[in-house]
């Protein structure tokens, strides 16, 4: 073809031409010049030769070619481009430059491999490139984004450059060792897939969101501050270090081995759902924040002296085990605390929040009992079970839920904010050794321990305080005689009651006296 026209059998212009090859060469002179204008549609099922000379221009058309040979000038204004049988690399010698932009109405179509070449960019402003081989990025490459109708799509996207900007990507992600997907202030990355990150992924107070599954590998790092969604949950053997500002990330974490996440000082991150922590470190420096809005669990503690705050569920350990915050522990006002209890043995046989700070109880403890590998664990009369240590503690719970026992036993949870203990103990108060009366046995245990700042109730103390004072002894006296409906105690009479009163006043005088 040399110039002109091509006209159909009707004698009007061709808006529709189909042929298997097509040759635009140079007349001399004029050179040939082909343009395909909007509403024209050039379908080329083989090669294209833009002979030395010649020039083919896409205004507003559709071109359909399998190749194009160009030793002439090809220039890609408007329209729709689909390569539908080679490659196209963006780079100094390519089809389209090293320096490619696709306004709103331009669509790029390659049906093999497309590459953005080291110190070349590929600018989507509201364009459509569907790169149905691959799309390779290389190491000094750079894939800009510039709007929300901006869309990627096709094979996999191997980034060893810089990906940034706001738009849409269909393709799933592998963001390899060198590469770096950057959102800055006001930009949205949207990844319809999932993705593997094997280099950085950089908030700038921007959003990253994938609707699939985000793998942080060893060699992955998350850093900044901003937004970042992985709605099919985020797998962490890498790091995620969330810098000073505010940052939301939604989707369940599991933090594994090797994994490091630290948050900084000034800064807030909030997870708004499930967050297993099994990693090496979970770091919260001082003065930052880590909110959990899901279920917080796990066996690897959070350091640094910073402050968690659980709206959610707090699930120490892996069903029982042992959760530990450096710093201070904040329980949300609806918030719920899951202790399992499997035996006597802290951390292995049944779960402890063990807090370095303080710890401010609030919403819900529910306490359940399980299998720890002995069968369904049943309490006994004085089991001691140490579930929460802190440096001090602020609030209360709002709701203690416990498990059932035997008609002749009951749950101690005064003692929870007090020394972080529950203790099974008698049903009736008063019955200090527990065999179903308050008795002269019961009386001269807690004598003997008047006075002691570590005591549990076989000591004698019956408040849960830690303490055996003058409340204790005021509740033994209160029920003395009485009998759990298994035992059988004669009742004392008042004349009694009276006596033992008077010898443990005297008793205790006597004591501080020596003292």
């Amino acid at each position: 073809w040399q110039g002109g026209d091509i006209f159909g059998s009707a004698g009007g212009p061709v808006q529709q031409f189909r042929v298997s090859g097509l040759d635009v060469v140079g007349a001399d002179p004029p050179a040939s010049e082909l343009t395909i204008h909007t509403g024209k549609d050039l379908e080329i099922s083989g090669a294209m030769v833009i002979a030395s000379g010649s020039r083919l221009r896409l205004e507003g058309g559709e071109l359909s070619v399998g190749s194009i040979d160009y030793q002439g000038d090809f220039e890609f204004a408007h329209g729709k481009l689909a390569l539908t049988d080679s490659a196209l690399a963006v780079e100094p010698d390519g089809l389209l430059g090293d320096d490619v932009r696709l306004a709103a109405d331009m669509e790029l179509s390659v049906f093999r491999p497309l590459s953005v070449a080291s110190g070349a960019r590929l600018t989507v402003e509201g364009g459509r490139v569907e790169a149905i081989g691959a799309l390779d990025i290389s190491a000094g490459g750079e894939l800009l984004l510039l709007s929300d109708a901006s869309h990627i799509s096709g094979g996999q996207l191997t980034n060893q450059g810089l990906l940034r900007g706001t738009g849409r990507v269909e393709n799933e992600l592998l963001n390899d060792t060198v590469g770096v997907v950057r959102v800055d202030r006001d930009d949205r990355l949207r990844f319809t897939g999932g993705g593997e990150n094997r280099g950085d992924i950089t908030l700038a107070d921007g959003a990253v969101l994938m609707d699939g599954k985000l793998t942080n590998t060893a060699l992955g790092r998350v850093l900044g501050h901003g937004m970042l969604t992985a709605l099919g949950g985020i797998d962490s053997t890498g790091r995620m270090l969330f810098s000073a500002g505010v940052s939301e990330v939604q989707g369940d974490v599991n933090l594994l081995a090797g994994s490091t996440t630290v948050v900084a000082p000034q800064s807030t991150v909030t997870f708004f759902d499930d967050v297993i922590s099994n990693g090496d470190v979970f770091r919260v420096r001082p003065e930052g924040t880590a909110v959990v809005m899901g279920t917080l669990s796990g066996g690897t503690g959070v350091e640094g002296g910073g402050t968690v705050i659980v709206e959610g569920t707090l699930a120490p350990g892996m069903s029982p085990g042992d959760l530990s915050f450096a710093g201070d522990l904040v329980l949300g006002l609806f918030s719920r605390t899951e202790l399992e209890i499997g035996g006597l043995e802290a951390g292995t046989e049944h779960d402890q929040v063990t807090v370095g700070g303080t710890f401010t109880a609030a919403g819900t403890l529910e306490v359940s009992l399980v299998d720890a590998g002995q069968g369904l664990f049943a309490p006994a009369f004085g089991d001691l079970f140490q579930v929460l240590a802190f440096g001090q503690s602020t609030g209360a719970f709002d709701e203690i839920i416990v498990p059932e026992l035997s008609d002749a036993l009951a749950w101690q949870t005064a003692g929870l904010l007090q020394g972080g203990t529950l203790q099974v103990v008698s049903a009736l108060p008063g019955d200090v050794d527990g065999n179903g009366a308050v008795s002269l046995d019961d009386f001269v245990q807690l004598r003997e321990n008047f006075g002691s700042n570590e005591a549990t109730w076989l000591e004698g103390d019956l408040t849960g305080d830690g303490r055996v004072g003058l409340a204790d002894f005021t509740i033994l006296k209160d029920n003395f005689g009485s009998v759990l409906p298994a035992a059988a105690v004669p009742e004392p009479s008042s004349l009694l009651l009276a006596v033992l009163a008077i010898v443990f006043f005297v008793g205790v005088r006597l004591r501080r006296q020596a003292q």
